[in-house]
């Protein structure tokens, strides 16, 4: 059972977890200064130490339960599968703090490289 949510079936979990889960947001269609603020806090999340130590929490609790306590392989993968998850905020993160930042203001994407 998940017990955060109450529900001991994975799909309805899965579909709950989810509901609130919009269209996917291009940060380059964005104004200029909503792109740098978007980089600024990305930058500012990945840095905060409240982020480090959530991150690494997450994944060694993670770690933990496929090591000692999981009772399947369904559980270990449902546990690898949620180490992913983790990793895939952080990358996210990183890319927004990275792209957006090195984006050239004054890009012209129709001139001669």
């Amino acid at each position: 059972m998940y017990v955060k949510y109450g529900e001991p079936d994975l799909v309805a979990l899965t579909r709950l977890q989810t509901a609130n889960v919009k269209k996917e947001v291009d940060v380059f269609d964005l104004g200029k200064t909503e792109c740098k603020a978007v980089a600024v806090e990305a930058k500012t999340v990945l840095n905060s130490e409240a982020f480090k130590i959530a991150y690494n929490n997450v994944t060694a609790r993670l770690l933990f339960h496929i090591q000692t306590e999981a009772q399947d392989l369904n559980a270990i993968m449902y546990d690898r599968y949620s180490i992913n998850g983790v990793a895939l905020i952080r990358e996210e993160l990183e890319s927004l703090a990275e792209n957006i930042s090195s984006q050239n203001e004054d890009f012209d994407k129709f001139s001669i490289l």
